[in-house]
């Protein structure tokens, strides 16, 4: 498969590796045979130091008709801020669950009009505009680019290791510190009775983020079940369900743990392992010309591979297994009811240079592991291309004092949200979203599945 590959300066990094992939490959991607891997039996001891940071990037975008901040601009691409902030808040809660005077500053940000909009119906929403849940929410949404979320919302979240304050500053100030990151997938049903299906996640994230702020707890499973027990004592939140997924990671031994309940998904990549070099040959009177920048096999380009997909689980096609709150008047006798202790458990060791990309079913319906592998490798290529500086000392200088460098965490989760969007609308593409639906007898669905995406990347360094 080869890729055609461009320089132009005016095209964002993120279009142009879109293009590149869904120009090439788009129509007849399909995917290798790929299972889940047992779970993992290595486990290093907490004692045991290793000592890694996590470069950390989130972005999302919601399905046509979702609603957006009206203030911000036009690509409907929601990222993580510039100032490449690896946790969600961007302004730190204290333990009494009160918001700063920042969030709370209505002019620093626009909330969402979620009323006035004619096409879609008049939907509950509970809690008060001012829950500490909204407020985070309002101020993670809109200090960001313009974007709609849909259903799907996330959680990112750091914590300090009691070790640090002991050891001095000898490290770099995101060394020794533990991540515990998240995303849920609001089922879209609820919209028929009147519910706003984002509110559920969005709650469910909110409380999942405090489990790991305000009470430490970093276990994966512990923090899903605590979150959805105090969400269902929350009365603000009538009604409901989603999926979670959440990944913490263990800054000091490289342990990472996760427990998804529903198909949301990660996927653990790893750098590939370096091939001996084919000895040149004595003589060569007709060697082919090198590859030049207009014609690149993407595949000398990979240099990481996928070595864990979590699987979905699903109760039948298209129905995922979910957390729920019902009102009282609801039966139950059809209901999809699903517990916390039903999640799927995993861990492993993390190496130098592992990448974890955490999503929601819009990603991973829409794109193969295999597309996810050119997309990193193409995000590598292009790396000098994510600062706002460019290879140009002319525009270096006309860009200011106050830009950051975009990451290559961030430059991957756009680029993972915009491809997948992309694959979205393609009628001619194998997705994972039709092949799923050829194996429970439905040929009808073809091409991609339109949906909200959410993206969270993590990238592992070890110090």
């Amino acid at each position: 498969m080869l890729l055609r590959s461009t320089r132009s300066s005016s095209a964002s990094i993120v279009h142009r590796l879109t293009n590149l992939i869904s120009q090439s490959s788009i129509v007849v991607s399909r995917s290798r045979p790929f299972s889940s891997t047992p779970l993992g039996s290595a486990f290093v001891p907490s004692r045991a130091v290793r000592r890694y940071r996590f470069e950390t990037a989130y972005a999302f975008k919601g399905k046509p008709d979702s609603p957006t901040f009206f203030s911000r601009g036009t690509d409907g691409l929601t990222s993580s801020p510039a100032h490449g902030s690896s946790t969600d808040q961007g302004l730190d809660s204290d333990p009494s669950s009160s918001v700063s005077d920042q969030a709370l500053d209505q002019s620093t940000f626009t909330r969402p009009d979620w009323r006035d909009r004619s096409a879609t119906p008049r939907l509950q929403q509970g809690l008060d505009a001012h829950h500490p849940a909204m407020v985070w929410r309002d101020a993670v949404w809109s200090r960001s680019p313009c974007g709609a979320p849909g259903h799907d919302w996330f959680f990112v979240q750091e914590v300090q290791r009691p070790t640090d304050a002991l050891e001095g500053s000898s490290s770099s100030a995101s060394a020794k510190k533990d991540l515990v990151i998240g995303v849920a997938d609001g089922v879209g049903g609820w919209i028929d009775l009147g519910v706003d299906p984002s509110l559920f996640a969005q709650t469910l994230m909110w409380f999942c983020r405090q489990e790991v702020a305000q009470n430490g707890h970093k276990d994966p499973l512990r923090v899903i079940q605590n979150a959805y027990a105090a969400l269902s004592q929350e009365k603000g939140v009538l009604a409901g369900s989603s999926t979670a997924c959440v990944v913490s990671f263990d800054a000091e031994a490289g342990n990472v743990r996760a427990a998804n309940l529903g198909d949301s998904t990660f996927l653990l990549l790893r750098r590939k392992q370096p091939t001996s070099p084919t000895p040149a040959p004595t003589t060569s009177p007709s060697l082919p010309s090198p590859p030049t920048s207009e014609n690149i096999d993407i595949s000398s380009l990979l240099t990481h591979k996928v070595v864990y997909l979590q699987a979905s689980q699903t109760h039948f096609f298209n129905a995922p297994k979910q957390l729920s709150k019902r009102p009282k008047w609801m039966h139950n006798k059809h209901a999809l009811i699903s517990l916390p202790e039903g999640a799927d458990l995993y861990q492993t060791v993390l190496q130098d240079g592992d990448i974890l990309v955490l999503a929601t079913d819009g990603f991973s319906d829409n794109v193969w592991p295999n597309e996810l592998e050119q997309l990193v490798a193409l995000v590598q290529e292009h790396e000098h291309e994510l600062s706002p500086f460019g290879s140009n000392e002319d525009s270096a200088k006309d860009a200011g004092p106050n830009k950051v460098p975009m990451t290559f965490a961030q430059g991957l989760a756009n680029a993972c949200v915009n491809f997948a969007n992309t694959c979205a609308f393609k009628e001619n593409k194998i997705s994972p979203f039709e092949v799923e639906a050829r194996r429970y007898g439905y040929k009808d669905l073809r091409g991609g599945k339109i949906d909200d995406v959410c993206v969270v990347v993590v990238v592992v360094k070890k110090e």
